[in-house]
């Protein structure tokens, strides 16, 4: 996920940081199914791109069972 992560251009230039939490689950192939941010930060770009690079991480390795995980995004400016 974190090689699908990018930060907006728009928080960039504003200095806006935060922790994003999301819940996501991957089906038997591997693909990624109901994304939901669970644990917004006051930027809503960094919620939205958040959500956007479990999506484009994906597909995943395919597990047994559909399974539900939530992760814990950081976006921080150094």
């Amino acid at each position: 996920i974190e090689a699908a992560k990018f930060y907006p251009l728009f928080a960039r230039q504003r200095g806006y940081e935060g922790v994003v939490g999301v819940r996501f689950s991957v089906n038997t192939d591997g693909s990624v199914k109901d994304v939901v941010v669970t644990n917004p930060c006051h930027c809503d770009a960094l919620n939205k791109a958040a959500a956007a690079a479990v999506r484009k991480a994906g597909p995943f390795p395919a597990p047994p069972e559909v399974v539900t995980m939530e992760v814990d995004l950081s976006y921080r400016l150094e």
